[in-house]
């Protein structure tokens, strides 16, 4: 099969392939069902200021990348214990390394520690 016949079936199948629908909306809502609470965030990120010693925390940010390490992990370990009167296991700042996933993670242990 020579170049032209090669190119003029994958012109072909770009122009019969399904093309995406535009979508008006291409951004994404600031608060979906499956984020934490507002309150979970608020707490873990005012903990995280407080042991790194920083004024502003991306909610996204990684706790090791922002300066974060073992020590200073176990401290948000322990004061998250302290103020949501949970447990939380060290591996689990491992696990969730961000403001967001801890909170949203965090949420669903305090509820199922109430029932």
């Amino acid at each position: 099969m020579g170049f032209n016949r090669y190119l003029e079936k994958c012109l072909v199948r770009l122009y019969l392939s399904p093309k995406p629908i535009p979508n008006e909306k291409r951004h994404t809502p600031l608060i979906t069902p499956t984020q934490p609470d507002f309150d979970h965030v608020k707490l873990v990120s005012s903990i995280w200021k407080k042991i790194l010693d920083i004024d502003e925390i991306d909610i996204q940010n990684n706790f090791f990348d922002s300066g974060g390490n073992s020590l200073l992990a176990t401290e948000l370990a322990f004061d998250l214990e302290k103020n949501l009167n949970i447990k939380v296991p060290l591996v689990k700042i491992f696990q969730y390394p961000t403001v967001l996933t801890l909170a949203e993670h965090l949420k669903g242990e305090s509820s199922l520690a109430r029932v």
